[in-house]
């Protein structure tokens, strides 16, 4: 653990200094000392004051060093907090981003049945009309003003189709209607089967 080596290593120098200031004040202390032994002692409390200060630098080192560790660990935890808060936005965008694609697929694959029953119902279409044109006869070529002998339209298409097409007069040719188109000058008539 890195905290309780400081704290030791805090311990130490603090023992250590209590015993050079303590040295300090004997060699102060002492009454008779000789002038080699006085160049010793001066030189001696010179060199504790140099340790104590070293000392104090030190002690000084060291608070900026638990204040740095201390400033470090807030901002990690700050990240992690960060980190934290967008890997949650992260979760949900995906849960949000599948929730979107399922729809699209469900979409998708019912616009694919869609188009499929369109287009069934637009071959049943093609065939009902088909179909509904199937008994229709055009006649083109007919003079304007030549039923106007005839009881109607109808009665005037069957005498004229039984004449042309030599059928016996007693033959039902069942036209149901006939009349002029609109565009170029045309009889429709409408068969149904005998």
């Amino acid at each position: 653990m890195p905290g309780r080596k400081v704290r030791k290593s805090t311990g130490i120098v603090k023992q250590r200094r209590n015993e050079d200031v303590g040295l300090a004040e004997e060699l102060a202390g002492a009454e008779e000392l000789t002038g080699s032994e006085e160049e010793l002692a001066e030189e001696l409390t010179s060199d504790t004051v140099r340790v104590g200060q070293k000392m104090s630098d030190l002690d000084t080192v060291l608070r900026e060093i638990r204040e740095f560790r201390r400033e470090t660990v807030e901002s990690l935890n700050a990240i992690r907090e960060d980190i934290r808060k967008a890997n949650c936005r992260i979760d949900v965008t995906e849960k949000r981003i599948g929730d979107t694609e399922e729809r699209i697929q469900y979409k998708e694959e019912a616009t694919c049945e869609l188009i499929q029953f369109w287009k069934k119902l637009k071959e049943k279409q093609v065939d009902q009309e088909g179909r509904a044109r199937r008994d229709n006869v055009r006649l083109h070529g007919i003079k304007e003003g030549a039923e106007k002998d005839a009881e109607s339209v109808s009665a005037f298409v069957e005498t004229l189709l039984k004449e042309k097409l030599e059928l016996p007069v007693a033959y039902k040719l069942g036209v149901e209607r006939a009349h002029r188109s609109l565009g170029p000058r045309q009889r429709m008539v409408y068969l149904r089967d005998p």
